[in-house]
Parts: structure tokens; C-alpha cells; sequence
């Protein structure tokens, strides 16, 4: 499955879309990652989504509370980046 059915606007960073290539081992490596597209459908699985938090938070030094790991926030990867950047612009306040 790829973004074309659930379009292909993509507001997130080309680090994230790596990210999610690495934990997606069924995502089209020819066709985009549509914000749309569901995780489990890409292939990740619990232990990959597990992994995956784990990078988030090494490369945007956030921390995923755990009030955040819920299926619905994780479900899609548009959903997943949404929760992120929340985090990281709270994260830039809180320092800046």
C-alpha cells in the first residue's frame, strides 16, 4: 500500500521518512508514504513500533509519554508524525 490512495502531501521531515522506511518492511520503496497509509499495512508490527518510538525520541531528543502509545495516535503515519511534532515544538519551547 502506498500514499496514492490517501494522497501524498507529506509535512514531515526526510529523517522521519526514513525512519518509517526502516520500520516498514512492506512500504513500495518506488511510491511515496502517504500520510493516510496505515502502519500495519506497511508491515510494522508491535516490536518494530516498539523500535521505532526508541529512534523518534534518539533523533528529536523528545520523550513519547506513555499516555501517548495508543493505537489511534500510532495508527497511520500521518498520525504517528502529527503526535511527533507536537512533541518536538513543545520540546523547542520548553527550551527556548
Amino acid at each position: 500500500m502506498t500514499g496514492a490512495g490517501h494522497g501524498t502531501v507529506r509535512s514531515w521531515p526526510p529523517e522521519f521518512e526514513g525512519l518509517l522506511r526502516r520500520h516498514c518492511p512492506l512500504a513500495d520503496p518506488a511510491g511515496p508514504i502517504g500520510p493516510g497509509d496505515s502502519l500495519v499495512l506497511l508491515g510494522m508490527a508491535s516490536f518494530d513500533l516498539l523500535a521505532m518510538i526508541v529512534d523518534i525520541e534518539d533523533m528529536f531528543a523528545v520523550t513519547v509519554p506513555d499516555d501517548m502509545l495508543t493505537g489511534d495516535q500510532f495508527a497511520t503515519a500521518g498520525s504517528m508524525w502529527s503526535h511527533v511534532s507536537l512533541l518536538i515544538t513543545g520540546a523547542g519551547a520548553a527550551d527556548g
